[in-house]
């Protein structure tokens, strides 16, 4: 008696029989995923028809010979013939003719079929799966041949009933032989059927998880490149509108002497020490609620207030600055003790109204404009290294929070002179004794926010 092991094995033999069958000719020319998927099933098809030569067996047991039972050995060798040619053309490469071929001489292997068992074995079902074929081996741009394939099956299905009622061969089958055959086509017939539908409502299955996880991908890569907010109007109304935003906080960082450092520097080098710091500013955008617009060169740009607007932005934007500044002193005094060149940074902070919305169709963006973007910008060209550099509007919003140190009027390209302000640092009762920032300084802030709360209800 066979042991569990030596079923097994024998289960893994044919396991890898029917992997090398299905996947005959894939391999060895280049397919996109949609072909090589009808590829795997016409061989499929062509192995499953193997299960002709169970009819033979049976045939050739049955003692009287009738010319309906010699047409069948003639019909179902030929399948196998057909089945082994079907093979080779596709290891050769020429899948396309192989596929019309099936769909072509599947209905005529039914018929013949058909009428070699007559008509009380009814194995003209068959052709229920030779109509359904053509949908599932040819290809969406074959549409002529799944038009001729699916008129080819219907026409030889009204065929063999015709053929029925007028030339029946009547195999003369002794006493339960067509019955036995009946129940064997009939059966491996709902089989044949179940597992179509099954490799649809598999394919199905595949294809809607497939959509959901590009779809993620898609929301995902929107999510990195623009606001959420901005995102889901976006997807909602398939555009978006620009908007006005009375009171918003731009910060520009630029570094300093970065033409003279990267000149000593590897390319290789310079772009990780770059990503190194912006990744860490892109670190505090989610922190102080600030939408990080763009980097250009080695200029990095932020806002507050959009595109959600509140009362924060200000605060938000010098806080950012803040631990910036400390994280570049950081950079520097590591990059001193080991030697190497570092960068300095300038920030200049401005707040104002601007328009914010996206521009382009292809590689669009979240973009702001406005007087306030120029003035924000002039602001860190005027700034000092690791200084934050603040306009008079920006230090009206922070002055309760920080401590400024005014630079009087300074003279800004293209903007006449300007009031211009340091911020140093919070204010000393807003910080406990290691320099964070207490209670006092929360219940504030949160009563700066509670603003845009009552603000927005009134709106």
């Amino acid at each position: 008696m066979a042991s569990a092991r030596d079923i097994g094995g024998l289960m893994q033999i044919l396991k890898r029989l029917w992997l090398n069958i299905t996947e005959l000719g894939i391999s060895k020319h280049k397919l996109e995923p949609l072909e090589e998927k009808k590829v795997r099933l016409v061989n499929q098809v062509l192995a499953a028809s193997s299960a002709s030569i169970i009819f033979i067996l049976i045939f050739v047991s049955v003692s009287s010979y009738s010319v309906g039972h010699i047409l069948n050995l003639y019909v179902q060798g030929g399948m196998l013939l057909v089945m082994l040619w079907g093979f080779l053309m596709n290891y050769l490469g020429y899948f396309d003719f192989v596929k019309g071929a099936v769909s072509f001489i599947g209905p005529v292997y039914v018929v013949l079929s058909s009428m070699a068992m007559g008509k009380e074995v009814n194995y003209h079902f068959y052709m229920v799966l030779t109509l359904m074929m053509p949908f599932f081996i040819l290809s969406a741009r074959q549409v002529w041949q799944i038009i001729i394939g699916v008129t080819w099956s219907s026409v030889a299905f009204i065929f063999i009933h015709w053929w029925y009622e007028n030339y029946d061969l009547k195999p003369g089958w002794r006493e339960g032989e067509a019955r036995i055959i009946y129940y064997l086509a009939i059966g491996f017939l709902s089989l044949l059927v179940i597992l179509c539908i099954y490799y649809l409502f598999i394919g199905n299955h595949r294809s809607e998880q497939g959509l959901q996880k590009e779809r993620k991908n898609f929301e995902m890569l929107l999510n990195n490149i623009l606001p959420v907010d901005i995102v889901k109007e976006l997807n909602s109304t398939g555009e978006v509108r620009p908007v006005h935003y009375d009171s918003v906080t731009v910060l520009f960082t630029d570094f300093v002497g970065f033409t003279k450092v990267a000149e000593v520097m590897q390319a290789e080098e310079l772009v990780a020490e770059l990503d190194r710091c912006f990744s860490y500013f892109d670190s505090l955008m989610e922190r102080f609620h600030l939408e990080k617009l763009k980097t250009i060169g080695d200029s990095y740009m932020c806002a507050g207030g959009i595109p959600i607007a509140n009362q924060t932005h200000a605060l938000d934007c010098v806080m950012a600055a803040f631990e910036i500044q400390a994280f570049m002193q950081q950079v520097k005094l590591v990059r001193t003790e080991q030697q190497l060149p570092y960068w300095e940074l300038r920030i200049g902070i401005h707040s104002g109204p601007l328009v914010a919305g996206i521009i382009g169709e292809k590689k669009f963006a979240y973009d702001v404009w406005g007087d306030t973007v120029n003035t924000a910008s002039r602001l860190e060209s005027s700034g000092a290294v690791n200084r934050v550099n603040i306009s008079n509007s920006t230090r009206s919003l922070v002055s309760k929070f920080v401590e400024c140190e005014s630079r009087g009027k300074v003279k800004a390209k293209n903007k006449g002179e300007i009031d211009m302000y340091f911020a140093n640092n919070l204010r000393p009762e807003l910080l406990n004794s290691n320099g964070v920032p207490n209670d006092l300084f929360r219940q504030r802030y949160h009563q700066l926010q509670a603003r845009v709360v009552t603000s927005n209800l009134k709106g």
